[in-house]
């Protein structure tokens, strides 16, 4: 495997490139971004991961609009839930 420069994904071996490309992101606030992934639908939502981890888990069970290359997205972010079963 090996980790592609441009979108950071890995890859396996046998692929000779990564055929990522740019993606412009447009937030609710008009802001742009540009990000490197494969599709439309890995850039959003390598978008929502990003948005939710700068600004401080805001997407936490919530949803927001992103225009990715002038295809509407919903993205959003969910909280893990961990079971514990302790004997007492």
């Amino acid at each position: 495997m090996w980790k592609c420069e441009k979108c950071k994904e890995y890859r396996f071996s046998n692929v000779e490139k990564c055929h990522c490309q740019a993606f412009t992101i447009i937030d609710e606030d008009g802001e742009e971004y540009e990000i490197q992934a494969v599709d439309e639908d890995c850039a959003a939502l390598k978008n929502a991961e990003w948005s939710n981890f700068e600004g401080d888990y805001y997407l936490m069970n919530e949803t927001v609009e992103r225009t990715v290359n002038n295809k509407k997205f919903r993205i959003g972010a969910e909280p893990d839930v961990y079971y514990s079963a302790d004997e007492i």
